[in-house]
């Protein structure tokens, strides 16, 4: 089975494979994301960015692009984690929400 690692085509093959690594200058940092998706994800921000608006106006946020170029999943958006998921922790629901309001009305 470990025959194949002691092939000399094999370790040719390592050895070129070593001295490329070692050259490489540009670390990936984008994950499983291919760079062709990366760059026309900001090209399309970029895009957006520069909509002329009506005078009174003014421009997309960066949230905003940010949602529209990658879309919210279930509250999360892309490149910010889960910033836009919504707290539904201590607070009623239904009749008793209902209740709630109505007492705090008086």
């Amino acid at each position: 089975m470990f025959k194949v690692f002691a092939n000399e085509d094999f370790q040719a093959l390592c050895s070129t494979n070593t001295n490329n690594h070692a050259r490489q200058r540009i670390i990936a940092s984008t994950g499983p994301t291919p760079f062709v998706q990366v760059e026309y994800d900001m090209e399309e921000m970029q895009r957006i960015e520069k909509q002329p608006t009506n005078d009174n106006e003014t421009g997309p946020t960066p949230d905003d692009v940010l949602k529209e170029v990658f879309g919210v999943r279930y509250g999360y958006v892309r490149g910010k984690g889960l910033g836009y998921k919504t707290s539904t922790r201590g607070m009623a629901c239904g009749s008793r929400n209902e209740e709630l309001n109505e007492l705090r009305m008086r």
